[in-house]
């Protein structure tokens, strides 16, 4: 039992034990041995959603076609976490279900016995828990636990009825926490919402229409304009072969779509190129007078670059739109995100295995182009309420947070014995943990009875049959592999090989990925 996260006083009745103390052992599949054309649905990480816990929709395999890691059957209340990046916690309770579920090998599966599986789930998102595998993870891309790792935690296991007491009481708060946080998302979705209704005003005449009445006469009318008629349209410059990012900060930024953030650009992870590189792609850069455009990737991003980063390269993957003197390069930046001219954006998005936007498609936009001065109030008023979107936007995230902040200190208490009621009439963690030792000794003593069974019936792993023997038995196909080690060859490969070829004629090969299955003609 892992100690690290036992690092507090328990309450009476309850008792330290381990993970795997509490739990049955899961039995791998061997799919050789199913019906190729049943089908079963298949629990990757994909099929996780690690912001709610719970299961998405799954894919749906035959046995034919199997992903290779398909091998553990999952039952009601067992409980999924990720063995990779554990910090992402790709954690999962399995419902209630008529489907037959089957989880990937990259997953540690708990199967709770004679305790509530909730306690355990919820038990398995705390922090705490998580903190705890997370420190054990090896490997640096994809660190990773095992999972003797995961069912060495210690748990602080309280009595049955108090187990009940306590998922009851983190349900409840963490109903009213949902709807909270559910009113928070509902707002941000309303904020986006509105950004676009902005846009679509401002662009449409509606925002600046009280101030034309004002300042224009009844002859003044915005011009319908191309976007070859307002500026000149160029495209950026990919790394010249054999140029590559500089390992240090030098005066010459490159920029990326992934800097393009907000109509201006995220200094976080800039990327630089050296003079030699600079010299040989100089004419593709991009001014603070310029409007950049992405047209790979994420198509459509628009914006200027900040007077700090005037004149940095642009790569291949964007164009720059040089305005003319009667054009606001802000105004422009903005119209190119109005639904209006995003709308003609995705049209002229050639549809291939990479969607591209040609600078032809920029040149050929159209939208309506009012007076200089108006250009400057419609950017004046949409700079003001972004500045407010935006302040709201970073309240209802901070709100967001807050409120996970808050489950993990119900979680926290409740892990402690400090979110329920103890009564002295509760039959004890100790008692209770006895009860699952034997309840367990009798789960294990029954498999041997059934594993001596099927091998008893299964006489094809003696080990001193040849190939055409097992495959007579075998009413279903088997892998090459497990054939070659159940067979008289099993230390012998040549000769395993010397009989395949003899009897070649009467076998059936199916291959699936990188193995085969073997089964005798009919």
């Amino acid at each position: 039992m892992d100690r690290d996260n036992n690092t507090h006083k328990l309450p009476v009745g309850w008792i330290w034990t381990a993970l795997e103390a509490v739990s049955l052992p899961i039995s791998r599949m061997n799919r050789s041995y199913q019906n190729q054309e049943d089908e079963f649905s298949y629990i990757d990480i994909e099929a996780i959603d690690n912001q709610k816990y719970k299961l998405k929709i799954p894919q749906i395999y035959k046995w034919g076609n199997a992903p290779s890691r398909a091998q553990q059957k999952l039952n009601v209340n067992d409980i999924l976490i990720a063995a990779v990046r554990p910090y992402l916690k790709n954690i999962a309770l399995i419902p209630p279900h008529d489907v037959n579920y089957i989880a990937s090998t990259g997953f540690c599966v708990i199967r709770p016995i004679l305790i509530e599986p909730k306690y355990v789930y919820y038990f398995v998102l705390s922090q705490s828990f998580i903190d705890s595998i997370n420190k054990k993870a090896k490997g640096t891309s994809y660190p990773a636990v095992s999972n003797k790792t995961i069912l060495s935690q210690s748990l602080a296991l309280p009595p049955l009825k108090e187990q009940l007491r306590i998922v009851e009481k983190i349900e409840e708060l963490f109903s009213e926490l949902d709807h909270s946080e559910a009113g928070l998302e509902k707002a941000q979705k309303q904020l986006i919402v509105y950004k676009q209704v902005l846009l679509k005003t401002a662009f449409d005449g509606e925002l600046t229409k009280s101030w034309r009445q004002i300042y224009k006469d009844e002859n003044y009318k915005w011009l319908k304009s191309k976007i070859e008629d307002i500026g000149v349209v160029k495209g950026g410059k990919r790394l010249p072969k054999g140029g590559r990012y500089s390992n240090i900060k030098t005066k010459f930024p490159y920029l990326r779509v992934s800097d393009f953030n907000k109509y201006s650009v995220n200094q976080y992870d800039l990327k630089y190129i050296d003079i030699e590189t600079r010299k040989r792609i100089e004419n593709y850069t991009i001014s603070k007078d310029d409007v950049y455009i992405s047209i790979a990737g994420t198509i459509g991003l628009t914006g200027i670059v900040p007077e700090n980063l005037d004149n940095s390269n642009l790569t291949e993957n964007a164009a720059k739109i040089v305005v003319n003197s009667n054009v606001n390069n802000k105004f422009l930046a903005y119209a190119l995100n109005a639904p209006e001219l995003q709308s003609q954006i995705i049209e002229k998005t050639k549809a291939t295995s990479q969607p591209k936007l040609s600078l032809y498609s920029i040149r050929s936009l159209q939208t309506f182009i009012p007076a200089l001065d108006e250009q400057y109030r419609i950017v004046q008023i949409l700079e003001s309420r972004f500045t407010l979107i935006e302040n709201l936007d970073i309240s209802i995230n901070a709100g967001i947070k807050k409120i996970e902040v808050f489950r993990q200190t119900i979680l926290k208490k409740a892990f402690e014995g400090k979110l329920v009621r103890q009564y002295s009439s509760d039959e004890s963690a100790n008692i209770l943990l006895t009860k699952i030792k034997k309840e367990k000794d009798t789960y294990l003593n029954l498999q041997k009875e059934v594993n001596k069974v099927k091998q008893k019936k299964d006489r094809t792993m003696d080990g001193n049959m040849t190939i055409l023997e097992i495959l007579k038995q075998n009413d279903k196909p088997i892998l090459a592999k497990e054939l070659w080690q159940a067979s008289k060859h099993k230390y012998d490969i040549e000769s395993f090989y010397a009989e395949l070829k003899e009897i070649y004629s009467q076998i059936i090969e199916v291959k699936i990925d990188t193995e085969s299955l073997l089964s005798l003609k009919k």
